[in-house]
């Protein structure tokens, strides 16, 4: 018998052991491999993430290009005219305008962009988000008196027929400059470009924080093989850079050294990302994995042969081995049969099991009561245990009891029970089965203390004798047969989970007026009628009322004094009389402070003369009402009449803007388009579109008049085609704008 098992065992451990030496050998032939197919899809991964985060960049730059291009000063001085008129000059400075503020806005959206331009091909003139400036005045300032930049611009801007993007590059400072070609009026006398001046550091900063390994680097070509970001570590040519766009090969040698590539387009501005990985890292990687295979093999054959001959050791001895292990600790005990022996063993094993899922349910439940008691319950309840008891206390009012014996109450004859901890388990007994009789609770002993937590029904006023009742029977029942007296501090009672701990908290309050009372049960609603609150008018309340009337939140404002005043008139606070007149003229005060703030005289203001403790807070809210709701109608009338005479200036010196209308004026002031039509309605008694007309029409007359046609005078005054001007006009004069030019 024992010469078969042997023989299994050994040919067990040979198949094993040949198994893991056909899996060695076939694993080192193909690490390599797999190791370079990991490589490269960690490659495109690297380059993919490489493509997401810089074009992010490019298509936040190329939003706010977009948004320009179609600006209307952009699109007329895409014209390119030889000679220049006064509107021309007009328009150069308008455009100058808009792209200030649309670097402004690039600027306030964390936007790294050095340098914003536009670019006219048949005056030579460049206008940038500062100034207005011919060829040579942008290379002295712009480009920093580097000629190799200026004449790379130079020789790009002419050619830009589509969205383009090149590099600049000097040893202190890299960039990568974005262009858009703006199609305008009489483009074939030339083209205009729209360009933006990136920082290639805030590419380079996003991407370093991937985590290179050592020797990786990347590079952005253009379609045409022309170098956009120079590699950090890598010297290659603009030629080298061609040839990976048309051969397509995914390795290539630099400097005597092999490199993987992995390239992906950009979906902006027809440029292809190229990742450059040293081969040397996939040849290091992989020799390190078959070194680790090895030394891995020969671990599993050392420690077959220690297994084995260890598990056939121990499979002659079984018995053995148990008795020893569980007769050590006891030493010198008589052994009879050894079957009584492991059976008896085993028995107090699993009594002692028994005995410690006792002690660890009785502890689990106490924990679960102290997180009651210190409101740390938690959103999601791991065990089963504490699940039960939370919900015991989820529905109806809670209340806190605590038990605490005085030792000055201590009877010295008593000798039935001398240890403290015996007496708070006396206690904590009797409690839990006298309480559970009327009530659901939970006792248990907490910080030397007994702590039952009761729940009672919603209609607690009624069952507050029969717990004091309870108490008292309970308190009488352990004084006569253990002679144990002790006080009993009972918490208000709330609803909910939550009120548990408010409730604990209360109750150790009322253990500090132990000694000045003479009661042995003390509830904290009793003591809460004989304590005074302070005073709670805080700084925070008066800003939050600030606050609110400056954002033209009156119902909040209304909301927060009128609780103030409650607070204020409230008994249960026992506030004195002189207190409230100090808090009534705060609120005053502060009113009066925001009412000055807002230009409002004091005199506007209702004064506060008449006020008087005998004043009930009902009359008091109406005044306060009254003085915030004409606190807010002062200061929306004041802002609505600055608002609608700035929208009259800004229609009578745009309204020759075709595009002027109620949404690009609502864009204008940052408001929104229905509510500054309603607003200047109200205000000046005529809609917005009405106004834009008539001033229209008024210009369109005094045009007429000096002998302009009428397809002129409808361009000058602002109209998109001569159809709709001479409707508006007959509509507004009762003539067509022929027939006047006639008379």
């Amino acid at each position: 018998m024992r010469g078969k098992v042997l023989v299994k065992i050994i040919v067990s451990y040979g198949a094993i052991v040949s198994i893991a030496l056909a899996v060695g050998i076939v694993l080192s032939f193909t690490t390599h491999r797999v190791v370079k197919e990991l490589s490269d899809d960690l490659n495109r991964n690297l380059v993919n993430v490489i493509k997401s985060v810089c074009d992010s960049e490019f298509k936040h730059y190329k939003s706010f290009l977009e948004t320009l291009k179609v600006e209307s000063t952009v699109q007329y001085f895409g014209r390119n005219v030889d000679a220049y008129v006064p509107e021309d000059y007009w328009n150069d400075y308008q455009l100058q305008k808009v792209m200030k503020e649309v670097y402004a806005d690039m600027q306030r959206s964390n936007t790294e962009c050095y340098n914003l331009f536009v670019w006219s091909g048949i005056p030579q003139k460049m206008i940038t988000q500062t100034s207005v400036m011919n060829y040579e005045q942008y290379g002295r300032l712009v480009c920093d008196r580097r000629e190799e930049w200026w004449n790379c611009l130079k020789q790009e801007l002419p050619l830009t027929l589509w969205s383009n993007a090149i590099g600049l590059y000097s040893d202190e400072k890299d960039y990568i400059v974005l262009l858009e070609p703006i199609v305008g009026v009489g483009v074939e006398k030339g083209n205009a470009v729209l360009g933006a001046w990136i920082d290639a550091e805030v590419l380079e900063d996003k991407i370093n924080t991937l985590g290179w390994s050592a020797g990786m680097d990347w590079m952005l070509i253009d379609s045409q093989g022309n170098i956009v970001r120079y590699p950090s570590q890598i010297r290659i040519t603009s030629e080298e850079a061609s040839e990976l766009l048309v051969s397509g090969n995914n390795r290539i040698s630099i400097e005597n050294r092999q490199y993987l590539i992995s390239t992906m387009r950009s979906a902006y501005y027809d440029m292809e990302y190229v990742l450059f990985t040293p081969e040397s890292m996939v040849n290091a990687s992989a020799n390190k994995i078959r070194l680790i295979s090895y030394v891995s093999l020969l671990v599993i054959l050392f420690a077959g042969v220690v297994l084995t001959s260890h598990f056939i050791k121990m499979h002659y001895h079984p018995l053995k081995t148990l008795l020893e292990q569980l007769r050590r600790g006891r030493e010198g005990e008589y052994i009879g049969s050894e079957y009584e022996f492991l059976k008896q063993s085993v028995s107090d094993i699993l009594i002692e099991k028994q005995t410690l899922e006792k002690k660890n349910q009785c502890l689990m439940r106490d924990c679960a009561l102290e997180k009651l008691l210190l409101g740390q319950v938690p959103r999601t309840v791991a065990s089963e245990s504490d699940t039960k008891i939370f919900e015991k206390f989820s529905q109806g009012r809670n209340l806190v009891l605590i038990c605490c014996e005085k030792e000055d109450l201590r009877d010295e004859n008593a000798k039935v029970i001398t240890e403290d901890w015996q007496r708070r388990a006396v206690i904590s007994n009797v409690f839990a089965k006298g309480l559970s009789e009327c009530f659901e609770q939970e006792t248990f002993i907490y910080d030397n203390k007994v702590v039952s937590i009761v729940n009672v029904p919603v209609s607690f006023a009624e069952n507050d004798e029969i717990l004091r009742r309870e108490v008292e029977k309970l308190r009488e029942f352990i004084n006569t047969h253990f002679q144990l007296s002790f006080y009993t501090f009972a918490g208000g009672s709330y609803e909910g989970i939550e009120g548990v701990s408010q409730s604990w908290s209360e109750a150790c309050s009322c253990m500090e007026f132990a000694d000045d009372l003479e009661a042995m049960y003390i509830e904290y609603d009793e003591l809460r009628d004989m304590t005074a609150y302070s005073y709670s008018y805080s700084f925070d309340i008066e800003q939050y009322i600030v606050h609110a009337i400056k954002r033209g939140d009156m119902d909040k404002a209304k909301s927060i004094v009128d609780g103030v005043l409650d607070k204020c008139f409230d008994k249960a606070n026992n506030t004195i009389p002189e207190m409230r007149i100090c808090m009534i003229y705060d609120v005053y005060g502060t009113l009066a402070k925001v009412a000055e703030e807002q230009g409002i005289h004091i005199d506007r203001v209702p004064q506060i003369k008449w006020i008087s403790t005998k004043n009930g807070s009902r009359d008091l809210k109406e005044y306060f009402h009254e003085v915030i709701q004409e606190i807010s109608e002062y200061a929306q009338k004041q802002k609505s009449n600055e608002l609608a005479g700035q929208v009259l200036e800004h229609i009578r010196n745009h309204y020759m803007d075709s595009e002027l209308n109620i949404s690009q004026i609502a864009y204008h002031f940052h408001v929104k388009p229905a509510w500054i039509s309603a607003m200047f309605k109200k205000e000046t008694g005529k809609s917005i579109l009405e106004v834009i007309r008539k001033t229209r029409i008024e210009s369109a007359q005094k045009l007429l008049n000096e002998g302009l046609s009428v397809m002129e005078v409808s361009q000058k005054v602002g109209f998109q085609d001569t159809t709709t001007f001479i409707r508006v006009f007959k509509s507004l004069m009762g003539v067509t704008p022929g027939q006047l030019k006639n008379r």
